[in-house]
């Protein structure tokens, strides 16, 4: 390796020499930003007339010569030289035009060609091929067309416009202070690679994807490097590339935690790939590179759900992308490659993507983090046994306990009613609302987006006088409270603007110039209930709720399976028991330690009452309005068959199944999101 610090101008004009953009390097990233520092530079040294350093340019030369003309290829410093040639281009158009023959071409002849070469080697700079016809087209004077993306035409043309009589000389001198330093590797005694590795070691020049493309194409001779390139990368950087965005280094990061069942720091790809993956031969590249092409194209739609040609398909990806399950993506982009190849049929297809999506929803309604589905579907391919193909992924989703779970009916029943809709983030109350209203609808309506359609609160947020007027102060207070966000009282209005604050029955009947605006003119199914209600109050409310709880249970409905807890023997977690009907409990675990009673053993009876007082101890201050009263905690004991006091003058109800005690404790518990903390073991069934 030799480094020497040479002026540009030097380094650019040396005689029949090409500089070479191999096809491993990025495309030319920069933006017309980095073009006006390196303009403002190059104006204060020309007119300071001091040398301004920009850094360092790396190459590789071989010793080996194209005809008569050196090759050198640039390893680190391309951004720069191929800016430097777009700036010498618009000098030199700009001298011609204004009639300054001679300087124009002593720039064309010292810095942008080789004057005595052949066609393929008269332009210096050999650019890569992405880049190679903008940078001729922009020499020769045609097509600068800006609307066509390309950095290489928009930076040419704000040289351009920077150009002028009166900054010219300066321009011209500043590029004469320009410095850096050259340094020269030899491929038979430098490790090229290494010395990249620590060029761009801070990870700022270059994104993950392309170290690893340099990993791939470096060690390659030159008409490999084309060939790999062009059959796989160049397909799999066009299948990821989303608009100007590229999603290569995702993709790259879902595919290695496909195939290692780890999860990659996006900062940490380039490393595991190079580890999952030693350069093995040529051969073993292509085998790697094969699966990798392949599934870039199932990657790419779930990336751009409008790519998939199935209506029905696009449908459910467009969901799953709605919802943001990105992390869903290394075990969907398998299945959808295995649907491609028909190993999987179109219908199993479906209900795999919808699967997913009521796993999703469900937790939703719970509160269940999110922070576990990396994990999750990390390991899901491999679950798959390929004779049970989609009941294998069911049974194994739902046999996760703890907060890790797929949500039983009970819990949704329990949590939905009360859960805050309205105030949700990202776009699940969207998604929501979307199914609600389309679920077997011929007719159907998009939400999301959609600025036309709006979600309406039915008891209004800011209500006005009449509403006191017409409800017993509890309900009103209720409803302000505690249900105004919640499922029951939301719909779908076309006219929320209109409606406002007004009352139910004004809402119902609205038409206003014959404008429609009430519910009762509504095609939407969210209002047909509504159209039916003479009132809106806390009954009226129920009933909605239970409407649309029975319609969620539909739409998000769960595979019937056969499941192993079932027979419930050792620790389970008590979200993942759904009837202990008939089973006696040998101990419990709450937060690790046995659940202690007065009794000789252990009942259903006494689990809830220890439950109950544990919990409210931990948190007296809310406990009643948090959980106390939707469990039926009352001092009334007149309303008790078998009531248990719990604290002070407040009673529960004793006399209930096994079940039904179940479900009580599991809300306790969903209410404060303590779904890992209370193990049961039952004792062993006798012979």
């Amino acid at each position: 390796m030799k480094a020497n610090e040479v002026k540009l101008t030097e380094f650019l004009s040396k005689t029949d020499t090409q500089f070479v953009i191999p096809i491993y390097q990025r495309n030319y990233d920069w933006k017309e930003s980095h073009c006006e520092q390196l303009m403002n530079d190059i104006l204060y040294a020309g007119a300071s007339r001091n040398m301004h350093f920009i850094g360092s340019i790396v190459y590789i030369h071989d010793g080996v010569y194209s005809s008569d003309i050196k090759e050198l290829v640039v390893i680190d410093g391309q951004q720069r030289i191929t800016t430097i040639t777009l700036l010498c281009i618009a000098l030199y158009h700009y001298l011609k035009e204004n009639d300054l023959e001679w300087q124009a071409n002593k720039i064309y002849k010292q810095f942008i060609i080789n004057e005595f070469a052949r066609d393929n080697q008269r332009l210096k700079l050999k650019a890569s091929e992405n880049n190679a016809e903008d940078l001729k087209s922009i020499i020769n004077g045609t097509r600068l067309n800006e609307e066509r993306f390309s950095n290489i035409i928009i930076n040419y043309n704000y040289f351009r416009k920077c150009i002028s009589s009166d900054n010219v000389n300066t321009i011209l001198d500043g590029i004469g202070m320009l410095m850096f330093v050259e340094i020269s590797l030899d491929r038979t005694q430098d490790n090229a690679q290494r010395i990249f590795e620590s060029l761009n070691s801070t990870g700022l020049d270059l994104s993950q994807a392309d170290l690893i493309r340099n990993y791939i194409l470096m060690n390659l001779t030159a008409s490999q490097q084309t060939n790999i390139y062009d059959k796989y990368w160049s397909v799999i950087e066009a299948a990821t590339r989303v608009g100007i965005e590229n999603q290569l280094p995702a993709f790259i990061r879902d595919y290695l935690t496909y195939k290692t069942n780890s999860i990659t720091k996006e900062g940490e790809v380039y490393r595991a790939f190079k580890y999952q993956f030693p350069y093995q031969g040529i051969e073993q590249l292509e085998v790697v590179l094969e699966e990798i092409t392949q599934l870039s194209t199932p990657y790419s739609r779930l990336l751009q759900p409008d790519k998939e040609k199935d209506d029905r398909i696009r449908i459910e990806l467009q969901d799953i992308a709605m919802l943001k399950l990105t992390t869903s993506y290394p075990f969907l982009m398998k299945v959808y490659d295995d649907f491609l190849h028909n190993i999987i049929d179109k219908e199993t297809f479906i209900r795999i993507l919808r699967f997913i999506q009521t796993f999703a929803i469900r937790r939703f309604i719970l509160d269940l983090p999110t922070n576990s589905f990396n994990k999750i579907f990390m390991v899901l391919y491999d679950k798959i046994d390929s004779d049970n193909y989609e009941e294998s992924i069911y049974h194994h989703i739902l046999s996760l306990g703890g907060k890790a779970r797929m949500p039983k009916d009970a819990e949704i029943i329990a949590k939905l009613p009360d859960k805050d809709i309205y105030n949700a983030k990202g776009k699940y109350k969207e998604y929501l609302f979307e199914k609600l209203e389309n679920w077997q609808n011929r007719e159907l309506v998009a939400i999301a987006g959609n600025e036309h359609i709006t979600i309406e609160h039915i008891f209004p947020q800011t209500p006005n006088y009449e509403w006191k007027l017409k409800l017993p102060k509890s309900e009103y207070e209720a409803f302000l409270n505690v249900h105004l966000h919640t499922i029951g009282n939301l719909t779908l209005s076309g006219n929320n603007g209109s409606l406002g604050n007004k009352t139910f029955e004004q809402k119902r009947d609205m038409n206003h110039d014959g404008g429609e605006q009430g519910y009762s003119y509504s095609r939407l199914w969210l209002n047909s209930h509504l159209k039916t209600l003479d009132k809106w109050n806390i009954d009226t409310y129920k009933e909605r709720t239970n409407l649309l709880t029975e319609r969620f249970l539909q739409i998000w409905k769960l595979p019937e399976i056969e499941l192993d807890s079932t027979q419930y023997q050792g620790e389970y977690n008590i979200f993942d028991i759904e009837d202990p009907t008939n089973k006696q409990m040998e101990y419990a675990l709450f937060f690790g330690r046995p659940i202690r009673t007065n009794e000789t053993k252990l009942t259903h009876q006494s689990l809830l009452i220890r439950v109950v007082k544990l919990v409210f101890e931990m948190t007296p201050a809310d406990f009643m309005e948090k959980v106390g009263f939707s469990i039926g905690i009352t001092k009334d004991i007149s309303e008790l068959r078998k009531p248990i006091n719990i604290y002070e003058d407040y009673y529960i109800e004793t006399n209930l199944s096994a079940k039904a005690i179940f479900t009580k404790v599991k809300s306790i518990l969903s209410a404060y999101n303590l779904f890992d903390e209370l193990y049961i073991c039952f004792k062993e069934e006798e012979a």
